[in-house]
Protein backbone atom coordinates (compact mmCIF):
# COMPACT_ATOMS: atom_id res chain seq x y z
CA UNK A 1 0.00 0.00 0.00
CA UNK A 2 1.38 3.40 -0.99
CA UNK A 3 0.42 6.40 1.10
CA UNK A 4 1.30 10.11 0.86
CA UNK A 5 3.72 10.97 3.66
CA UNK A 6 2.22 13.42 6.13
CA UNK A 7 4.28 15.07 8.89
CA UNK A 8 4.24 11.99 11.14
CA UNK A 9 5.25 9.63 8.34
CA UNK A 10 7.92 12.08 7.16
CA UNK A 11 9.48 12.04 10.62
CA UNK A 12 9.47 8.22 10.64
CA UNK A 13 10.97 8.12 7.15
CA UNK A 14 13.71 10.54 8.19
CA UNK A 15 14.49 8.48 11.30
CA UNK A 16 14.65 5.22 9.34
CA UNK A 17 16.68 6.86 6.59
CA UNK A 18 19.23 8.04 9.17
CA UNK A 19 19.47 4.53 10.61
CA UNK A 20 19.92 2.81 7.26
CA UNK A 21 22.55 5.37 6.15
CA UNK A 22 24.98 3.54 8.44
CA UNK A 23 24.39 0.16 6.78
CA UNK A 24 26.98 -0.91 4.17
CA UNK A 25 24.37 -1.98 1.60
CA UNK A 26 23.01 1.60 1.53
CA UNK A 27 26.37 3.42 1.43
CA UNK A 28 25.89 4.48 -2.21
CA UNK A 29 22.64 6.27 -1.32
CA UNK A 30 24.20 8.48 1.35
CA UNK A 31 27.64 9.60 0.11
CA UNK A 32 27.76 12.57 2.50
CA UNK A 33 26.91 10.60 5.61
CA UNK A 34 24.65 11.48 8.48
CA UNK A 35 25.45 13.37 11.68
CA UNK A 36 22.62 13.48 14.24
CA UNK A 37 23.39 17.04 15.34
CA UNK A 38 22.95 18.49 11.82
CA UNK A 39 21.22 15.80 9.76
CA UNK A 40 22.29 14.76 6.31
CA UNK A 41 25.22 16.66 4.91
CA UNK A 42 25.55 18.11 1.46
CA UNK A 43 28.91 19.45 0.51
CA UNK A 44 27.67 21.33 -2.56
CA UNK A 45 28.13 25.02 -3.23
CA UNK A 46 26.93 27.23 -6.03
CA UNK A 47 29.41 29.12 -8.21
CA UNK A 48 28.06 32.00 -10.29
CA UNK A 49 30.13 34.18 -12.60
CA UNK A 50 28.92 37.10 -14.69
CA UNK A 51 30.01 37.46 -18.31
CA UNK A 52 30.78 41.12 -19.07
CA UNK A 53 31.34 43.06 -22.27
CA UNK A 54 34.15 45.60 -22.73
CA UNK A 55 31.90 48.37 -21.32
CA UNK A 56 31.20 46.45 -18.11
CA UNK A 57 27.67 45.40 -19.03
CA UNK A 58 26.44 41.96 -18.02
CA UNK A 59 25.97 39.93 -21.21
CA UNK A 60 25.39 36.55 -19.60
CA UNK A 61 26.19 34.30 -16.67
CA UNK A 62 27.53 30.88 -15.82
CA UNK A 63 26.22 29.07 -12.76
CA UNK A 64 27.27 25.68 -11.49
CA UNK A 65 27.03 23.38 -8.51
CA UNK A 66 30.40 22.31 -7.09
CA UNK A 67 30.21 19.00 -5.23
CA UNK A 68 33.29 18.95 -2.99
CA UNK A 69 32.91 15.28 -2.08
CA UNK A 70 32.90 14.21 -5.73
CA UNK A 71 35.34 16.98 -6.71
CA UNK A 72 33.00 17.58 -9.62
CA UNK A 73 30.78 20.23 -11.10
CA UNK A 74 27.36 18.59 -11.26
CA UNK A 75 25.47 20.90 -13.55
CA UNK A 76 26.41 24.06 -15.39
CA UNK A 77 23.99 26.68 -16.67
CA UNK A 78 25.42 28.99 -19.35
CA UNK A 79 23.17 31.85 -20.48
CA UNK A 80 24.08 34.40 -23.15
CA UNK A 81 21.57 37.26 -22.83
CA UNK A 82 22.20 38.61 -26.33
CA UNK A 83 20.29 35.77 -27.99
CA UNK A 84 22.95 35.49 -30.70
CA UNK A 85 26.52 34.17 -30.82
CA UNK A 86 28.92 36.31 -28.80
CA UNK A 87 32.71 36.07 -28.96
CA UNK A 88 32.98 37.71 -25.53
CA UNK A 89 30.59 35.19 -23.98
CA UNK A 90 32.39 32.28 -25.66
CA UNK A 91 35.72 33.49 -24.25
CA UNK A 92 34.16 33.78 -20.80
CA UNK A 93 32.83 30.22 -21.02
CA UNK A 94 36.32 28.95 -21.84
CA UNK A 95 37.74 31.09 -19.00
CA UNK A 96 35.18 29.46 -16.68
CA UNK A 97 36.35 25.96 -17.64
CA UNK A 98 39.98 27.06 -17.25
CA UNK A 99 39.10 28.23 -13.72
CA UNK A 100 37.28 24.97 -12.97
CA UNK A 101 40.02 22.63 -14.16
CA UNK A 102 43.17 24.64 -13.46
CA UNK A 103 42.41 26.64 -10.32
CA UNK A 104 39.81 24.51 -8.54
CA UNK A 105 41.40 21.30 -9.90
CA UNK A 106 37.99 19.73 -10.55
CA UNK A 107 38.02 16.13 -11.86
CA UNK A 108 34.78 16.20 -13.87
CA UNK A 109 32.13 18.58 -15.17
CA UNK A 110 28.68 17.68 -16.45
CA UNK A 111 26.07 19.94 -17.97
CA UNK A 112 22.87 19.85 -19.98
CA UNK A 113 21.26 21.55 -22.99
CA UNK A 114 17.83 21.40 -24.55
CA UNK A 115 18.11 19.63 -27.91
CA UNK A 116 16.77 21.53 -30.88
CA UNK A 117 17.44 24.96 -29.37
CA UNK A 118 20.03 27.58 -30.28
CA UNK A 119 22.14 26.56 -27.28
CA UNK A 120 22.57 22.96 -28.45
CA UNK A 121 25.18 23.79 -31.10
CA UNK A 122 27.05 26.04 -28.68
CA UNK A 123 27.17 23.27 -26.08
CA UNK A 124 28.24 20.72 -28.70
CA UNK A 125 31.15 23.01 -29.60
CA UNK A 126 32.10 23.56 -25.94
CA UNK A 127 32.16 19.80 -25.35
CA UNK A 128 34.27 19.26 -28.48
CA UNK A 129 36.77 21.97 -27.49
CA UNK A 130 37.10 20.48 -23.99
CA UNK A 131 37.55 16.97 -25.35
CA UNK A 132 34.28 16.04 -23.68
CA UNK A 133 31.36 14.08 -25.00
CA UNK A 134 27.62 13.74 -25.17
CA UNK A 135 26.74 11.16 -22.53
CA UNK A 136 23.17 10.66 -23.64
CA UNK A 137 19.80 12.17 -24.34
CA UNK A 138 16.79 12.21 -22.02
CA UNK A 139 13.63 12.27 -24.12
CA UNK A 140 10.99 14.94 -23.43
CA UNK A 141 12.83 15.97 -20.29
CA UNK A 142 12.09 19.71 -20.23
CA UNK A 143 9.30 22.01 -21.30
CA UNK A 144 9.23 25.68 -22.22
CA UNK A 145 6.67 28.24 -21.04
CA UNK A 146 4.52 27.51 -24.11
CA UNK A 147 4.28 23.83 -23.23
CA UNK A 148 6.67 22.54 -25.93
CA UNK A 149 8.74 19.56 -24.80
CA UNK A 150 12.47 19.22 -25.46
CA UNK A 151 14.92 16.38 -25.21
CA UNK A 152 17.84 17.09 -22.88
CA UNK A 153 21.41 16.38 -23.99
CA UNK A 154 23.82 15.47 -21.22
CA UNK A 155 27.48 16.44 -21.63
CA UNK A 156 30.59 15.68 -19.61
CA UNK A 157 34.25 16.62 -19.68
CA UNK A 158 36.95 15.10 -17.54
CA UNK A 159 40.07 16.83 -16.24
CA UNK A 160 42.26 14.57 -18.39
CA UNK A 161 40.20 15.51 -21.49
CA UNK A 162 40.73 19.20 -20.80
CA UNK A 163 44.49 18.90 -20.30
CA UNK A 164 44.81 16.67 -23.37
CA UNK A 165 43.16 19.41 -25.43
CA UNK A 166 45.58 21.96 -23.92
CA UNK A 167 48.57 19.78 -24.85
CA UNK A 168 47.26 19.57 -28.43
CA UNK A 169 47.02 23.39 -28.55
CA UNK A 170 43.23 23.37 -28.96
CA UNK A 171 42.86 25.30 -25.69
CA UNK A 172 45.17 28.03 -24.44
Amino acid sequence: MLKMADYRLSEEIFSREAACSKEPQYAFLFPYGYRPEVGFQSNVESITQASMDADGNVIGFINSEYDHDLNAIVGVTMVNFSGKPSIAFGKDVLAYFRYIFEELKIDKVDWYASAGTSSEGFNDNVAKMLGGRVVGVLRKNSRDINGKFYDTKIYEAMKEDYFSQKEKGILR
